[in-house]
């Protein structure tokens, strides 16, 4: 009993002494691996699919967030404004990628899904911490097809963020450059027919969806829940037309969302790599950290147990207790240096909260001038957006017809014209004061 006692004494010693070595297996990780497939000639202007890329579903709660909701988040390592604005930002660099892939028509970002589009890519942050990306994407098309649904997933290497190596590629291009990929692989399995129709009946649901009592029975879901033309208006239509018309002025109403968000992009771009680049250093380290942090939690308590019982069965001598006080503080003193490592993580932990205070976004309010009227859409881009649906559909139902240009600036760019009506986010505080003050002009009726 006693020469196992003193075996596993000095093995426990043996760990103590070659715990600071620290030695860390890392696997080789390879910058930039996912090259972008561009296609190689001209795609007819019949089958380019338009595209609408929405921005993606944080992974974190709308508004306030509960206390206990947003520890959790935090021990997740999950900072709410950071994925917030990295919702945005992804998406932006998801839409210029599929841009890039020439494969498509107008590729555009938007706060929800668009009918106005032949195809809607969308999805969620899963995980984001600078050194590794987790995405769950899904696409479909008008018909209702699935062109996509998986979870993308990577591995930052430290190379790929050497600006001198890499200039003008992103540390997570290959997870765009793959869902960009995997999109036009799903396109090149469709005939030029299929293409087609798709974009058939993009304009058939959008004309639906503006008037369903004019179009509603000329399209129509089957049992899998795709959707298929029952018959098509006439060439001639003038309803259809005003339809189409309608829709063009939703892309124009996008295009100036669109512009939003680039210079979001734009003024997020420089911080945003910086926080991330200093991020994934934080994410390794705060890994490799509570790793070692266990690990010598464990070492010690066996150090001392291994002291404790060796030092019940010790005669008494010099070189018995000199094992046991070895043992002993050696035990103790590397619990402690577990402690510290903790306490290191929880810095870092502080240190990545800190820096998720400047990514707060504001939306510039929108200003829409039609037939001399000028409408003013404020509120976030989801809720512009939602507003100017709206709009759509009361001026159609109206047989407007928009006979004159459509003027759609950001409003700091326009004054507002003479007659003016505004559209507010109904549950914003600019709501209330304009009610209040009695400012807003209610929309002429017919």
């Amino acid at each position: 009993m006693r020469g196992q006692l003193d075996m596993l004494l000095r093995w426990a010693l043996i760990g103590l002494l070659f715990s600071g070595a620290g030695c860390v297996s890392q696997q080789v990780k390879h910058a930039h691996s996912v090259d972008l497939v561009v296609t190689g000639e001209t795609v007819p202007e019949p089958q380019l699919l338009d595209v609408a890329v929405v921005v993606l579903e944080p992974g974190v709660p709308d508004g306030e967030i509960e206390p206990e909701v947003l520890e959790e988040l935090l021990k997740q390592r999950v900072f709410t404004n950071i994925r917030r604005a990295e919702s945005r930002y992804l998406a932006v660099k998801i839409q210029r990628t599929i841009t890039d892939s020439g494969y498509w028509g107008a590729v555009r970002a938007t706060p929800t899904e668009s009918l106005a589009s032949d195809v809607n890519v969308k999805g969620e942050i899963l995980q984001s911490d600078g050194d590794r990306l987790r995405l769950h994407v899904v696409a479909h098309d008008a018909k209702g097809r699935q062109w996509i649904d998986k979870v993308y997933a990577m591995e930052t290497a430290a190379a790929a963020y050497d600006p001198r190596k890499y200039p003008d590629k992103d540390p997570y291009q290959d997870v765009f450059n793959s869902i960009a990929n995997d999109l036009a692989a799903a396109r090149d399995k469709l005939t030029g027919e299929e293409l087609a129709d798709i974009r058939s009946v993009a304009q058939l649901r959008f004309a639906a969806d503006l008037s369903p009592d004019s179009f509603g029975e000329h399209i129509a879901q089957d049992r899998s829940g795709q959707y298929e033309i029952q018959r098509l208006p006439a060439y001639d239509d003038p309803m259809f037309d005003r339809a189409l018309r309608v829709r063009e002025r939703e892309y124009l109403f996008i295009d100036t969302l669109n512009d939003h968000y680039d210079n979001f992009y734009r003024d997020i771009d420089e911080p945003y790599g910086s926080w991330r680049r200093y991020a994934r250093e934080e994410a390794v380290a705060f890994r490799e950290v509570t790793a070692e942090k266990r690990r010598r939690y464990i070492m010690g308590g066996l150090t001392i147990l291994a002291t404790i019982l060796y030092s019940r069965n010790d005669d008494g001598g010099l070189s018995d207790r000199v094992i046991t006080n070895a043992g002993f503080y050696g035990g103790m003193e590397m619990i402690k240096a577990g402690m510290v490592r903790g306490q290191e993580a929880r810095l870092h932990g502080a240190t990545l909260e800190e820096l998720s205070n400047g990514f707060e976004d504001e939306v510039t309010p929108v200003v829409v001038e039609m037939e001399g009227t000028a409408y003013r859409l404020t509120g976030n881009a989801q809720a512009q957006y939602q507003e100017w649906q709206r709009l759509l559909k009361d001026l159609y139902a109206a047989e407007t017809g928009f006979v004159g240009d459509t003027t759609i600036k950001l409003e700091p760019e326009m004054e507002m014209a003479a007659e003016e009506v505004e559209i507010v986010d109904p549950e914003s505080e600019s709501a209330e004061e304009n009610e209040t003050e009695g400012d807003t002009v209610d929309q002429p009726s017919e």
